[in-house]
């Protein structure tokens, strides 16, 4: 399963790095103060935008890809959109960093599946539902906090985070039984 098109994340990495050449550029050739802030803008812009932008460019494609795709469940994770058809025991999957291709997932090489809490000494800053396939450790992210915090275990996103994990992991169960018939 290819998680990566490494031209196309060439591609977004270029269009980060012209962006803030050019920013500096415009700010060495005018020396002005407007320009730093403008400089500084455009970092900022880069920064934010550019997740953002790639995020809407999985979700078109997702949406392209997988319109022929039966599915009974689709789930948004951190990095990819997954697709489960449990009443024909398949799966697919959109990639957040190879959004050009919809990859099905041969359920009956997936073992392992199970939910994760992430559970720390105070809470927990991730909640997933992982499964083995070929060996390989795929992850599908419920709850993703970032900046380092974390949330208690009875907070209602992450209460929410492990029902959903939960409902992954019963489907995804589902269409592997179904695959497996």
């Amino acid at each position: 399963m290819k998680k990566k098109n490494i031209l196309y994340m060439a591609a977004w990495a270029a269009a980060a790095v012209l962006l803030v050449v050019l920013a500096l550029a415009l700010f060495l050739a005018t020396g002005s103060d407007i320009m730093l802030l403008v400089c500084t803008a455009i970092f900022m812009a880069d920064i934010f935008c550019i997740p953002m932008l790639k995020t809407k460019v999985m979700q078109k494609k997702a949406a392209q890809l997988a319109k022929d795709f039966p599915r009974r469940l689709t789930f948004e994770a951190h990095d990819g959109i997954f697709y489960f058809d449990s009443e024909k025991g398949r799966a697919a999957v959109v990639w957040r960093n190879n959004p050009f291709s919809l990859q099905t997932i041969d359920l009956t090489k997936v073992s392992g599946i199970e939910v994760k809490d992430g559970r720390q000494f105070r809470g927990t800053m991730r909640v997933w539902c992982q499964f083995l396939l070929n060996g390989e450790k795929i992850r599908i992210h419920t709850l993703w906090v970032s900046g380092n915090r974390q949330l208690g275990m009875q907070h209602p996103k992450v209460v929410s985070a492990i029902s959903k994990a939960e409902q992954l992991a019963e489907v995804l169960s589902e269409a592997r039984a179904k695959a497996l018939s």
